[in-house]
């Protein structure tokens, strides 16, 4: 009996140092934020939404809502000795599609021959985020720290100057931090701030946008691993909820003025990046409840939205 339990023992000691070594063999990855210096980045930038939305009276309305931006990344300069790194970045191009029962459009900013539908709010609020130059600083952990840039000044204090306060700051979103760091901002914080390994999870903060409104909250992300050169990550965009109120939301399928009072995000997204830190690809799903009031009554909106940010080519001079 002594023999069989030292031979349990011997087994049992064999077997922890047999784990302990794997654990010390681990293959770890540094997935850091980097982009390289001096060399330009395009990228496209895709948002469908589809929309049903149900009134107290049994109403129910639905549109559907993509939005594409061509825009181009440019690293101008190594990072400084905090590790902040400026990018200039430039829109190019732009492509709007709506398609409801009461309106439809379709517009593409490299047809030069196409009557431009500036009396749609919501396209010139999609339309005044294109053809604009500013620059992202990105902390060393690969979130946008601070946004700015002359002519972004210069348009802000321009659209500032609209009389109508209701379109005013309908129309200032497009040029506001939140929406620029939303569109045109492919990291979105999932960078680890430690080595990883397979499977490795950490959570992080994150800031998304519903059909123009914020929302925020903290997600789960996970390293599926390395895979012919590149890191792939996916994120559990558990639960997502409104920043803050809004009770001047313009509802572009009626072209009336209206509240949010609630949004509830549940969804998800997977980020492909480079091993030199930067994004190649990200898609993210996300459903939401939208509540609030439209003309005094009541809604409730189920919103289905994809986004990507798709990286198209990396050239230099």
């Amino acid at each position: 009996m002594k023999n069989v339990l030292l031979f349990i023992l011997t087994i049992l000691i064999l077997t922890s140092n047999l784990i302990s070594q794997q654990e010390d063999n681990k293959v770890t990855y540094d997935v850091s934020f980097g982009m390289k210096t001096l060399v330009y980045h395009t990228y496209r930038f895709t948002e469908n939404v589809k929309v049903t939305r149900v009134f107290e009276d049994s109403t129910v309305n639905k549109y559907n809502k993509k939005i594409t931006y061509w825009y181009n990344v440019f690293v101008p300069a190594d990072k400084d000795g905090n590790g902040f790194l400026k990018l200039e970045i430039s829109t190019d191009s732009m492509k709007y599609e709506f398609d409801s029962p009461k309106k439809k459009i379709s517009y593409f900013t490299q047809d030069f021959e196409a009557p431009m539908p500036i009396t749609d709010l919501d396209f010139l609020m999609s339309f005044l985020s294109n053809n604009q130059n500013f620059e992202f600083t990105y902390s060393p952990y690969g979130n946008v720290a601070k946004v700015g840039g002359e002519k972004l000044l210069d348009e802000r204090k321009i659209h500032s100057k609209i009389e109508d306060s209701k379109k005013r700051d309908f129309l200032l979103k497009a040029l506001s931090d939140e929406t620029l760091i939303f569109k045109f901002d492919v990291t979105k914080g999932v960078y680890p701030t430690f080595d990883v390994d397979n499977d490795t999870t950490w959570t992080s903060e994150m800031r998304m946008s519903i059909n123009s409104t914020p929302i925020n909250g903290e997600v789960t992300n996970k390293f599926i691993g390395y895979k012919n050169g590149e890191y792939h990550i996916e994120t559990e965009l558990d639960s997502l909820s409104l920043i803050s109120p809004n009770d001047n939301y313009y509802f572009s399928d009626l072209d009336k003025y209206g509240t949010i009072e609630n949004i509830l995000s549940t969804g998800n997204m997977k980020t492909d990046l480079y091993t030199g830190g930067t994004v190649k690809y990200v898609r993210a799903n996300l459903k939401s409840l939208v509540e609030g009031k439209i003309s005094g009554l009541k809604y409730k909106e189920i919103i289905e939205t994809t986004y990507t940010w798709d990286l198209l080519k990396r050239f230099s001079f």
